[in-house]
């Protein structure tokens, strides 16, 4: 008797705990899908309004890549991804851009709010263009850089005729 009563109870602790986890499971799912960055998709746009000379068509994402190439070139700018969505009439700038944690934020904000999107704007012949801009700085290589000449080059053992424990106790040194 007591022996089917902790078989019960074992059979209902299992069952549960596959209900919790199962539950646990499609909550971590659910997480994850809101954490991708939703935006409707580009389509092609016709620029001329005027169709009785023909009419000219350009896909979104062609429209946005001179504007992602020059921004790139930005002193400090890493990478930037350029998306444009919504009708020709009431378009939308989606644009990310990575830089070093050495850029100059401000004047980078200001370059892509006073150059880069008004030159958008005027060569799609648009009114106006709403635009999200998220800037992020990553901090990538820079004690690397700033690393006197001999440590980064003591990086492997030929490099300034030091094994891997000086190299290393040099380079914490240094960064201390």
């Amino acid at each position: 008797m007591l022996y089917r009563v902790l078989a019960d109870a074992v059979v209902v602790l299992h069952a549960l705990f596959i209900v919790f986890s199962v539950l646990g499971g499609l909550l971590a799912l659910r997480w994850l899908i809101a954490q991708t960055v939703r935006r409707p998709a580009g389509s092609n746009w016709q620029l001329s309004p005027d169709t009785s000379t023909g009419t000219t068509h350009i896909g979104s994402a062609a429209a946005v890549r001179p504007l992602a190439e020059e921004i790139e070139d930005y002193p400090g700018v890493r990478s930037t991804t350029a998306s444009l969505t919504g009708p020709h009439q009431h378009p939308h700038l989606h644009l990310r851009v990575s830089a070093d944690d050495h850029a100059d934020i401000s004047e980078l904000r200001r370059r892509i709010g006073t150059d880069a999107i008004p030159r958008l704007t005027q060569a799609l012949n648009l009114p106006a263009l709403h635009a999200d801009v998220l800037l992020r700085q990553r901090r990538v290589g820079r004690a690397l850089d700033e690393m006197p000449a001999e440590v980064r080059s003591a990086r492997t053992a030929e490099g300034a005729g030091l094994d891997l424990h000086e190299a290393l106790d040099l380079a914490t040194d240094w960064l201390l």
